[in-house]
């Protein structure tokens, strides 16, 4: 007779996820970014602000000097694309992880409780999926930048902290809707029906597997032109300079080709 074996929440979450092909190749991605900001004392070839050589260096072409060309005051791309790695990489963990903790806690709150209070937290949630994510963050960071007693705990508005700061405020509302969901789904099912039978008086339950919600939006803005006013300073380099930068590199180094 053949035995039936019972997989744990566990075993199951990572069969889902073996299954998912797009899931494990994107984690096979970041576990390769990892990698490479890890060891980027020998990944990377020069400083993050060092030129390759003396002038002129400036838009060199692909060579041995310099894998991936130089850019326009002759610094290493290739160099600028791992430390700007790093710092994409530590926004995109940092204000992902408080999103996710941050709805759902919010959503789990909400949905337990239920009533008004689930009434006035979802009005808030849809208060804020309303306004433009651009125009928002644009809002409040001028808006919160003022304060001056905040900024020993968010940094000022050109750090990393900051920019970690407004991703995760405005990165909770689908996480808390999804688990709000969840608990309002549980709330019904027939084992948490049994358990107030017999004189449960709160409720227990797994929590859905909603990790993977904190997703590309914390660390897209990181590379495309969004962030080019939220981030200035030395200290918060991101991928943006280099690809700002890329544009007048093809111009002048392939302009004569056509």
């Amino acid at each position: 007779m053949t035995e039936i074996r019972s997989l744990s929440p566990r075993q199951l979450a990572f069969r889902r996820f073996v299954s998912h092909k797009a899931a494990v190749v994107s984690s096979v991605i970041i576990a390769f970014l990892i990698l490479f900001v890890f060891f980027s004392p020998i990944t990377a070839r020069y400083g993050v602000n060092e030129s390759v050589k003396l002038p002129p260096n400036s838009f060199l072409p692909p060579q041995g000097l310099a894998w991936l060309g130089t850019d326009d005051i002759g610094r290493d791309l290739y160099s600028r694309l791992i430390f700007g790695i790093r710092v994409s990489l530590i926004i995109g963990a940092s204000s992902a992880i408080i999103s996710v903790a941050l709805g759902c806690l919010i959503g789990a709150v909400a949905g337990f409780r239920g009533g008004k209070f689930d009434d006035i937290v979802m009005r808030v949630t849809d208060l804020f999926l309303a306004f433009p994510f651009l125009v928002a963050l644009l809002v409040v960071r001028n808006t919160i930048g003022a304060v001056g007693w905040l900024t020993p705990v968010i940094g000022d508005k050109s750090s990393i902290r900051f920019i970690v700061f407004l991703l995760a405020i405005f990165g909770w509302m689908g996480v808390a809707r999804i688990v709000r969901g969840q608990i309002l789904a549980l709330k019904e099912r027939e084992f948490i029906e049994a358990a107030r039978a017999v004189g449960a008086a709160s409720l227990h339950h797994h929590a859905p597997p909603i990790a993977q919600l904190g997703r590309a939006n914390h660390g897209c803005p990181n590379v495309f032109g969004g962030w080019r006013d939220y981030c200035r300073g030395n200290s918060c380099f991101l991928w943006l300079r280099a690809a700002s930068g890329g544009r007048r590199y093809l111009t002048r180094s392939f302009g004569g080709c056509r």
